[in-house]
């Protein structure tokens, strides 16, 4: 399991909760403060982190903090458990690319952004983080349901599952946020 405190984010033991590993300390974080870093981003091997800096997605070497940017508009990245591909959130809506950044792909149309009528414009309050199945098959994500609707309640919102077997997506859950698989079954 990973654990995140202003101090550093370590991977604990979920057996007995004893500290594991540190992968990265208070000094490590001070550096990298301007990068938003997801928990489900980190490597297995936990030699990199994914991040992203003014909705850039970016991969974080944590042996020497060297910062490989992708050069995708995104934010909200999560690696597959086989660590072959990342889903993420982009403007246009959720995207999967191989872990090395080659094919790219929007597998579920989403605006992120809400457009009002007077021209401005602003990003919505609860924006979709994907999330993997442990197979690396499906992404459990949220989303708003309500058309035109700036969705400020939990109950514009539906759980979904994408498939990337039959590339399909199916609603399981009418009114709810931030879905999460249990990996410990």
């Amino acid at each position: 399991l990973l654990y995140s405190y202003m101090e550093s984010i370590s991977i604990i033991n979920y057996h007995d909760c004893s500290l594991e590993k540190t992968l990265l300390n208070s000094d490590d974080l001070s550096a990298l403060q301007d990068y938003s870093i997801g928990l489900r981003s980190f490597s297995t091997g936990e030699n990199y982190v994914l991040g992203s800096k003014d909705f850039h997605l970016v991969k974080i070497n944590l042996s020497n903090k060297e910062i490989f940017d992708y050069k995708r508009v995104g934010f909200s990245p999560a690696l597959s458990p086989d660590q072959k591909r990342i889903a993420y959130l982009a403007l246009d809506g959720i995207h999967i690319m191989d872990a090395n950044g080659q094919n790219d792909s929007l597998i579920v149309p989403y605006q992120s952004f809400i457009n009002y009528s007077d021209g401005s414009s602003e990003i919505r309050m609860y924006t979709p983080d994907p999330n993997w199945s442990s197979d690396s098959t499906k992404i459990a994500y949220h989303k708003c349901i309500l058309p035109n609707s700036d969705c400020n309640q939990i109950s514009d919102y539906g759980i979904f599952i994408f498939d990337l077997k039959t590339m399909s997506e199916e609603m399981i859950v009418k009114g709810g946020l931030n879905p999460s698989w249990n990996h410990f079954k």
